[in-house]
């Protein structure tokens, strides 16, 4: 319920809250690998491309570190060739 009610809200379209979402999930590190999975997963399903969610979990390495960077590509990649 709490996500129908924040992914539905006016302002932004569904991939800006994917960006955000992985964005903020990559910098707070493995934690939260499963739901960078589950955000991932969706972001593709909105159309994101792996280029942009790639490229957004790059950026995020200035800001979580790039060993949190390298985990959360590694959960792209192993989507990519679950795929």
């Amino acid at each position: 319920m709490a996500y129908d009610r924040f992914y539905a809200r006016p302002g932004l379209d569904l991939k800006s809250r994917y960006i955000a979402t992985i964005a903020a999930l990559t910098a707070m590190g493995a934690q939260t690998a499963p739901q960078l999975r589950i955000n991932i997963e969706a972001g593709l399903k909105v159309g994101l491309t792996e280029t942009e969610i790639a490229e957004t979990i790059w950026q995020m390495a200035l800001y979580g570190g790039l060993p949190a960077a390298v985990n959360a590509l590694n959960t792209l990649r192993t989507l990519r060739s679950e795929g």
